[in-house]
């Protein structure tokens, strides 16, 4: 062998070394990010309120004065849509950017430093390695973003305060240029995280609450006898976005094939006895999943344009209506869904009813009498805008009641005539956003379902610890439930 193959050989064994000495480098594109990446989120612009306050943080954005913006307010006023806006502001500037980079990190309640670090890692290229420790992935972003011109963080929906070393971020005030724009729901974190400035947001008044309500509602939210209780509605909801936008989505009229959640049928079903209670709610799910797609397959549901969602075609659910109504066994059922009333008739309520569906109407008030429909299983009052209370007496007579939904009225609490029913197996409340209180519910032993999302509960009813067949709890998006008191839920099955 030649001394020159010689050399060249040994050249090739350090790079095959080189080479297996970077095998933990995991591939990345190492192009330049965009400065700026547009954000999916709803509109601001015919909203006086949070467009002058966007209008602000625009202004200070431009201040060499300031480096760190507090944007604060509380839960479901707006910021996170308010800071989205600001960032989709600056992707649609015609001239120069003004920032090298924007980069929007979630943080969230449950603050996870890695996770924030990755977001950060992957906005900026930078190259995954695997089993890297924390030290190193902090002197690489720090170096990443030291080399860029200037740069916007946002952090949205921070709850403490968070030190940039450890982020692996620059101080902006050793950055000329650069800035941090914070969300949170409380001033004292602004304070901590040291801004120079703090934009508090505002709520909607009343002409861009209504607006907004009706907005999301449809032509519905006009009708002449709708409109006095969606401007009440409109009213209760104190300006909050996120509660106008889920009410006017819960009054917005349904066609007779909008698309049903698989997840709502697994609930009812399960409660109704039609699954075996024995297993758990995965097991049961998946059962559920598994009988969908043999009732697809038989073509009595379809596919919805909807993800985890299912539909009736018109013509099987006239035939299926004309089913259950026409029982005589003790499955009959009396469906009144969507069809625009304000009252239900007791006269059409008889005992020998087993599921009465009266969902998507303008029912204004229950009777106050008792109503005897003792092998009712299934009492469905969802979407019922005006609804504001449950009477006494009018549950008195449901005794064998094992699906209650009410979510979506106006509720503000739940008559204690709920513990009656003993046999109540599912209890769904989800959107009621007046809803402030919840009676005790220890009695609720077999209670198995407990949908409570989107509610205006402060805490989690007395009892709770005592539903031992409690299966699923739904506490999404409750903003003013802080606190739980502890144990409860690991004393929950």
């Amino acid at each position: 062998m030649s001394k020159e193959a010689t050399e060249k050989l040994k050249d090739i064994q350090g790079l095959l070394k080189d080479g297996r000495s970077h095998s933990n480098v995991v591939a990345v594109n190492h192009g330049m990010p965009r400065a700026v990446e547009r954000i999916p989120r709803p509109t601001i612009q015919d909203q006086i309120t949070p467009s002058k306050t966007l209008a602000e943080i625009m202004a200070l954005l431009s201040d060499d004065g300031v480096q760190r913006i507090g944007t604060w307010g509380m839960g479901g006023v707006g910021k996170t849509t308010l800071v989205r806006s600001l960032n989709n502001k600056l992707k649609s500037f015609p001239s120069v950017q003004p920032f090298g980079i924007v980069i929007w990190v979630t943080i969230s309640q449950n603050f996870d430093m890695k996770k924030v670090q990755k977001q950060i890692a992957e906005r900026l290229n930078l190259a995954s390695i695997v089993g890297e420790s924390m030290e190193r992935l902090i002197n690489r972003l720090y170096e990443k973003l030291d080399k860029v011109e200037n740069f916007l963080l946002i952090l949205d929906d921070v709850f403490e305060k968070i030190d940039l070393n450890y982020l692996g971020v620059p101080r902006p005030e050793d950055h000329k240029g650069s800035k941090i724009i914070l969300t949170t729901r409380f001033l004292d974190v602004c304070r901590h995280m040291m801004t120079n400035r703090q934009v508090k947001v505002a709520v909607l008044n009343d002409d861009e609450s209504w607006q907004l309500l009706s907005k999301t509602a449809g032509h519905v939210a006009s009708l002449e006898h709708i409109s006095p209780f969606a401007k009440a509605i409109a009213r209760e909801c104190c300006g909050l976005p996120l509660a106008l936008v889920t009410m006017g989505a819960a009054m917005r009229e349904k066609t007779k094939d909008f698309s049903i959640e698989i997840s709502e049928l697994a609930k009812c079903w399960l409660a109704e006895g039609l699954l075996d209670d024995r297993e758990n709610y995965e097991d049961s799910f998946n059962r559920v999943i598994n009988l969908i797609e043999n009732v697809k397959d038989s073509c009595l549901l379809e596919d919805s344009a909807h993800e985890d969602t299912v539909k009736m075609h018109d013509v099987v659910r006239d035939v299926a209506i004309w089913i259950v109504s026409s029982f005589e066994d003790g499955c009959k059922s009396l469906v009144c869904s969507g069809i625009g009333l304000s009252e239900m008739s007791v006269v059409e309520l008889l005992n020998s009813l087993k599921r009465i569906p009266f969902m998507n109407n303008m029912i204004i008030r229950l009777p106050d009498c008792v109503v005897q429909c003792s092998k009712a299983s299934m009492l469905l009052l969802q979407g019922n805008l005006p609804l504001d209370r449950v009477l006494e007496k009018f549950l008195q007579g449901f005794e064998a009641l094992r699906v209650l939904n009410m979510g979506g009225t106006n509720i503000h609490s739940l008559h204690l005539s709920v513990l009656q029913l003993g046999e109540l197996r599912a209890l769904l409340l989800g959107g009621c956003c007046n809803l402030k209180e919840l009676p005790p519910l220890e009695g609720l032993s077999r209670l198995q379902v407990l949908d409570l999302f989107a509610t205006d509960i402060r805490e989690l009813p007395r009892g709770m610890e005592n539903l031992s067949n409690l299966k699923q709890l739904n506490l999404s998006q409750n903003i003013h439930l802080t606190t739980i008191q502890a144990g409860i839920i690991y004393r929950l099955s």
